[in-house]
């Protein structure tokens, strides 16, 4: 029983604007730094400032700036080698951005019976450079 499917562009939560930047600042990482799974590193420290704008619905733009410092493992006496990361984004439709952090779109589903519900759909995550396409397919359901 298939069922009649449509996205709804509700705005994002604030769990989806975290998750959101995690991902960016996680594929960041990936793509500009020499971090590699299969190596293994006596320690590190970070630190860094994130400054976040946000619009609630119906309000001016708000702006709130985060300062990090960490560290983790244990110090030798080699030196620590660096690298500098950029990140940013631009405002996008709240669809859009669940897509490319892996999230769930909201969806509204009409079962056979005529009764409708919400639920969230996870796309592809689109790649990067690839043209963009005018179908996108459902990888899960929740």
């Amino acid at each position: 029983m298939a069922l009649n499917e449509r996205t709804i562009a509700k705005p994002l939560s604030g769990g989806e604007i975290i998750e959101a930047i995690i991902v960016k600042v996680r594929d960041t990482l990936r793509r500009d730094c020499f971090l590699a799974n299969h190596i293994a590193y006596d320690s590190y420290s970070l630190s860094g400032s994130l400054r976040v704008q946000f619009q609630k619905t119906g309000t001016a733009i708000k702006e709130t700036t985060i300062h990090v410092r960490g560290a983790g493992g244990e110090e030798s006496e080699q030196e620590m080698e660096s690298v500098d990361v950029e990140v940013s984004d631009e405002p996008k439709p709240p669809n859009e951005v669940r897509v490319e952090s892996g999230q769930g779109v909201p969806t509204l589903a009409t079962k056979p019976s005529g009764s409708v519900e919400e639920k969230r759909v996870k796309y592809a995550i689109p790649q990067k450079g690839a043209p963009d396409k005018t179908t996108k397919k459902a990888l899960t359901t929740k």
